[in-house]
């Protein structure tokens, strides 16, 4: 639940992406994801070398609507592929 007033820098995080305050135990600290190859490298080489990148608190329910959002996108994507494999094995295509 989004933190009513004036919150406390010291005791509550401020989410990135809907912009509100939130008690530090609604969400995790988590390394923003990359979404370009070169992001990717840099990224994999920060894990292999132990590095952690910068902490972004994001809060259950941003989590959700995101984790939501990939598996539509990966469903759509992986459901338009098999749409054409199989227009591919009927030989329509």
């Amino acid at each position: 639940m989004p933190i009513e007033g004036i919150p406390d820098r010291e005791k509550h995080r401020l989410r990135f992406r809907c912009h509100k305050w939130h008690d530090p135990s609604e969400g995790d600290m988590v390394t923003p994801e990359s979404s370009r190859p070169l992001g990717w490298i840099f990224q994999a080489a920060r894990e292999i070398s132990g590095l952690e990148g910068e902490q972004r608190f994001i809060c259950r329910r941003c989590k959700r609507v995101r984790r939501v959002t990939k598996l539509a996108i990966w469903g759509l994507l992986a459901a338009l592929l098999v749409l054409v494999l199989v227009l591919d094995w009927l030989k329509v295509i």
